[in-house]
C-alpha cells in the first residue's frame, strides 16, 4: 500500500480568473434573455437548430485551424449519437418552456443538470457512488426544485407551469449528457469532438 497525498488546498482565484468567470455567467445568463427575445420573433425550434448550426460552423472552423482531429474512428460515434441526441432534446423543451415562462425560472429548472448527473452516475457509472450526506443533499435540492415549482403555480397561468416543466426536462436531458459523456470513450475524446457531436 502507498500512502496518500495531503490533500492540497487551492490558493483561490486570482483577479484574472474571477475575471473570467465572471464574464462567462454574464454571458450566460444573458444567453438565456436573447433566446426569450429571439423567441418572440421565431419559433423555438427555429431558434435552437440555428444554434446549432452557427455553433457547429464555428466549432468546425476553429479545430481546423487548431489541427484537432475531429473525424478519427475512435470508436465513440455511438455515444456521440447518444450524447446528440440529449443535446437536442434539452434545447428543443429549453427554448420552448422560455417562451412560457420567465428567463428567471428558467434558470433555476435549467440548472437541475449536476443533481441529475450525480444521481446518475451515483445509479449507472461504478465508483461514483454518492455518500449519506450527498445523498442528503441532492434531496435538499431537489426539495427546492419542487418548492420553486410549487411557488409557481400559485396564482401562475398553465403556461408558466407548463414553461417550468419544459425547463426542468432540459435540464434532466442535460444531467443525462454529461453522464453519457462521463460513462463513455467520450471522456477521453477531444473536448471539440464531443461538442460537436452535440451541435
Amino acid at each position: 500500500m502507498t500512502a496518500q497525498s495531503p490533500t492540497r488546498i487551492p490558493a483561490g482565484l486570482d483577479g484574472r480568473a474571477a475575471t473570467i468567470l465572471v464574464g462567462c455567467c454574464a454571458i450566460w445568463g444573458l444567453g438565456l434573455v436573447m433566446v426569450k427575445l429571439a423567441n418572440a420573433g421565431i419559433s423555438p425550434v427555429t431558434n435552437s437548430a440555428l444554434r446549432s448550426v452557427f455553433a457547429g460552423v464555428l466549432l468546425f472552423a476553429w479545430s481546423q485551424a487548431r489541427g484537432i482531429a475531429l473525424f478519427e474512428r475512435d470508436r465513440t460515434l455511438i455515444a456521440g449519437l447518444v450524447c446528440g441526441i440529449f443535446f437536442a432534446l434539452e434545447f428543443l423543451v429549453l427554448y420552448a418552456g422560455i417562451a412560457m415562462t420567465q428567463v428567471s425560472r428558467a434558470t433555476i429548472f435549467l440548472h437541475c443538470a449536476p443533481f441529475v448527473a450525480a444521481a446518475g452516475e451515483h445509479f449507472f457509472l461504478p465508483g461514483h457512488r454518492l455518500t449519506r450526506m450527498k445523498g442528503a443533499g441532492l434531496l435538499a435540492a431537489f426539495a427546492g426544485l419542487a418548492l420553486a415549482l410549487g411557488f409557481g403555480a400559485t396564482g401562475a397561468t398553465n403556461a408558466t407551469v407548463t414553461g417550468d416543466l419544459l425547463c426542468l426536462a432540459g435540464g434532466v436531458f442535460w444531467g443525462m449528457t454529461t453522464v453519457v459523456v462521463r460513462g463513455s470513450r467520450l471522456r477521453t475524446a477531444p473536448a471539440e469532438k464531443t461538442l460537436l457531436y452535440q451541435l
